[in-house]
């Protein structure tokens, strides 16, 4: 049975002053499906980086503009999830973190950011997200664990709440390997969600 995943989305293009502006609305949509309904060249190259691995799940994804091809693992203990864009090439791969393994200086900055913008936070999800131009080489990497050389940035899920109902709720924030704020999106989510990683 295929189990379908809808979330709303609202992005915000830009953060001024703590307020989270500009919102224009996005929807995903996230359809388990079989391997076999996934580019075996996909297949064939994550099961050659990452044999051994455990907990294979396949998803069709599309936000109504395009769509795109998702494989979610665990490998040495660690949770993954590789997205391809529709023409096979890789979008980027994710790890799901501790917040607390998020290198010091990062884990400061990233921190204070919140501190500054939000009355009360909760960080509900961390992920390293990993891209780079040469999709085998981004996955032999991540696999080893040298990933200086590749593109990171820092996918941060919270619950936050700010002086008025404007900023309250659930949001994606997303930053640069320096700490950075990139963007953010709000995350209103239906019952029927259920993503782990």
């Amino acid at each position: 049975m295929f189990q379908k995943v809808i979330f709303t989305i609202l992005f915000s293009t830009a953060v001024l002053s703590g307020a989270l502006q500009a919102q224009t609305e996005k929807r995903e949509f996230e359809k388990s499906v079989k391997a076999s309904e996934l580019p075996d060249s996909l297949i064939i190259l994550v099961n050659e980086v990452f044999p051994a691995a455990k907990n294979k799940r396949y998803y069709l994804e599309s936000d109504g503009a395009q769509q795109s091809y998702e494989i979610k693992l665990r490998a040495g203990g660690r949770k993954f999830s590789i997205e391809f864009y529709a023409d096979g090439q890789l979008m980027d791969v994710e790890e799901l973190v501790s917040f607390e393994e998020l290198p010091e200086d990062l884990n400061e900055k990233i921190e204070d950011y919140f501190e500054e913008q939000f009355e009360k936070f909760v960080l509900t999800k961390v992920q390293k997200q990993f891209s780079g131009p040469n999709t085998k080489q981004v996955l032999e990497a991540i696999k080893l664990g040298e990933t200086d050389h590749l593109n990171m940035r820092y996918e941060i899920e919270a619950k936050v709440e700010g002086e008025d109902e404007q900023h309250f709720g659930a949001y994606e924030f997303l930053f640069s390997a320096e700490g950075v704020l990139i963007s953010t999106a709000q995350i209103v989510k239906r019952s029927s969600d259920n993503v782990t990683y």
